[in-house]
């Protein structure tokens, strides 16, 4: 499956596959992996899907996976033509669905991710990460402290003079300090 990972990191560096944008100015998505499955993201587009259906074919031919087409879905927001997501879910050979969350919600035997509720899910995902912002000061995604804009960030770019937290007024304001170490974020975090 990594090898899969790279194929479709090349993919959007060259620009052939054409990622989901999270927010105004967020981070692209392409594919995320959750135990044995994988969910992709691209922009609706016929191109897209041949693209998709090419990674998915060299993969398969490098791999000696393939995929099953009768077990995978595609989804597609309310507001696509219904007629051009037929054509995409043809290129792909995927079946459409209009219940995402009750797909993925499904038994592990009947194709879903076992997962019954996806608020415990989400509980579980957020005591991980509030557990290894704790436990590892290198927890941060990279791409994370650059978009918290801490006054010690801000007083590097000129848009402040004071570096301390407005907050505690005992130490630099950090994405760390903000996040973990600030007396108030440890209040957050109990």
């Amino acid at each position: 499956m990594e090898k899969l990972g790279q194929l479709i990191h090349l993919s959007v560096e060259n620009k052939a596959w054409k990622p989901i944008v999270l927010g105004k100015n967020g981070p692209l998505l392409s594919h995320l992996y959750f135990a044995n499955d994988l969910f992709l993201f691209a922009k609706v587009d016929i191109d897209q899907a041949r693209n998709i259906k090419n990674e998915l074919n060299i993969f398969g031919a490098a791999s000696g996976h393939k995929v099953n087409e009768l077990k995978n879905t595609i989804f597609f927001s309310d507001n696509i033509d219904l007629m051009f997501a037929n054509d995409i879910s043809s290129v792909l050979g995927f079946r459409q669905t209009k219940d995402l969350v009750g797909d993925v919600c499904q038994p592990l035997p009947n194709g879903g991710l076992g997962i019954r509720y996806l608020k415990d899910q989400n509980e579980t995902f957020l005591l991980k990460l509030g557990f290894n912002l704790l436990a590892d000061d290198q927890a941060l995604l990279f791409g994370f402290k650059e978009r918290i804009l801490t006054n010690k960030e801000r007083c590097r770019r000129g848009f402040a003079d004071d570096h301390l937290c407005k907050l505690c007024r005992n130490a630099e304001e950090s994405c760390l300090h903000v996040l973990r170490n600030c007396s108030f974020a440890k209040e957050v975090w109990k």
